[in-house]
């Protein structure tokens, strides 16, 4: 009997930590801007950088949040001590809350993916409107800075890819003539959108 009520009681104990893990789905930013309770959100995630803005226009803080661990042995291609990235954007619901709205894997690369002579290929990430951008520039003499852009379908409420530019340049080069750039065009125009969720880069 004894053996029996403490089967039950861990089993109340475990619904309900994965009850409790649901509520951080909706959760509070401190007032420096740091989401609370991130390892439960991402677990083994540290967070790198965060970005605040109003993707849908609704008057409520969103925000873009990279976070990164270590890569795994079965991550190729990383290289050494390696860092991989997820990009994640919460979405504002009053004033104190926001939740997840997806996250991506594939939007950012490692640590050290942009190459001997960039090493972390992240630059920033630049946001107009409903518009947010990240760029990134990979390459040791001869560099490539690339730009991939995602808008907030407002109609729609997802978040699709909206346009990939390219610049390829050599390090001697001076004048913008010698800048070799490259651009999708618009893309999330069609039946064929790629969401934010879904991109692979």
């Amino acid at each position: 009997m004894l053996i029996r009520f403490a089967f039950f009681l861990s089993m109340v104990v475990f619904c309900t930590s994965v009850a409790a893990g649901k509520r951080y789905a909706i959760h509070r930013w401190n007032t420096y801007g740091f989401i609370q309770n991130d390892s439960v959100i991402f677990p083994g995630f540290n967070k790198m950088k965060s970005f605040s803005c109003d993707l849908n226009k609704d008057g409520f803080t969103d925000w873009l949040v990279i976070y990164e661990k270590q890569c795994s042995e079965e991550e190729a291609g990383t290289g050494g001590e390696a860092y991989c990235r997820r990009l994640a954007v919460f979405l504002g619901v009053n004033r104190f809350r926001d939740s997840l709205f997806g996250y991506n894997d594939n939007i950012i690369d490692c640590s050290n993916c942009g190459g001997m002579g960039v090493g972390d290929p992240f630059r920033d990430i630049v946001i107009k409107k409903n518009f947010f951008s990240v760029e990134q520039l990979y390459g040791a003499c001869e560099k490539d800075f690339i730009v991939i852009t995602f808008r907030y379908d407002e109609p729609l409420k997802d978040i699709f890819l909206h346009r990939k530019g390219e610049e390829h340049y050599k390090c001697m080069f001076v004048d913008e003539k010698d800048i070799v750039t490259h651009s999708s065009g618009i893309l999330d125009k069609g039946s064929k959108k790629i969401r934010f969720c879904d991109y692979i880069n």
